[in-house]
């Protein structure tokens, strides 16, 4: 006896205070500083000292600008802000519904990580990774984590990220859900591990109805 597969409906992911949804439409200038305007404003009244906010301003107009580049229908993304002493994005989060083919699945995925952690491409130097496997309420769960860092071969000039990579698996679903972190100020997390790990049992997935 064979099962429908389906895809993905819908899907939610609760994110705390200090988390703010970065809008991937096109913005005019004026609707764009609003939305900086309004990130910075929450961040003022809810941070017990906050800093100033002249280089996030900065940050979170460049960082919108790079994703929309990528003209991805598919990728979401958010922001953790720290508000001490110099407000800045303190980490990343990519989400991104994929399409699974032929064997894709939990294993070939940790595979992937795996692979891509012990070869890590040119310009970039691993200093440590773990990959794991879990189950949430969501589905099948792999996750990874891998400190890492960028050289700039023309500068010699390395820059350090954590980041965390979840993959979500719904039974019988033809689609996954992808989450990375990536935190360059790595006094964001006290346990980027447990706390990200966190967010992800968090999803809730609607799956679209049999054919």
């Amino acid at each position: 006896m064979t099962t429908d597969r389906r895809g993905i409906a819908d899907w939610t992911l609760d994110l705390p205070a200090g988390w703010f949804r970065v809008p991937m439409a096109e913005l005019d200038a004026h609707a764009q500083s609003g939305w900086i305007d309004g990130v910075v404003q929450e961040v003022q009244e809810t941070a017990v000292e906050p800093g100033s906010p002249s280089a996030l301003r900065a940050q979170l107009a460049q960082l919108r600008a790079d994703l929309v580049a990528r003209r991805d229908p598919w990728l979401n993304a958010a922001v953790l802000i720290r508000p001490e002493s110099l407000m800045s994005i303190g980490c990343l989060l990519l989400t991104s519904v994929l399409a699974l083919e032929g064997d894709d699945g939990p294993e070939a995925f940790r595979a992937l990580l795996e692979e891509g952690f012990a070869h890590p491409g040119p310009g970039v130097r691993s200093h440590g990774s773990s990959v794991w496997q879990d189950r949430v309420d969501a589905g099948e769960l792999v996750g990874a984590y891998q400190r890492f860092e960028s050289v700039d071969y023309g500068q010699g000039i390395g820059v350090v990220e954590d980041r965390t990579i979840f993959g979500v698996f719904p039974a019988g679903s033809t689609e996954m859900i992808q989450a990375e972190f990536r935190a360059a100020d790595l006094g964001t997390f006290a346990d980027m591990i447990e706390e990200t790990s966190a967010l992800v049992r968090t999803v809730r997935i609607a799956m679209e109805d049999p054919a």
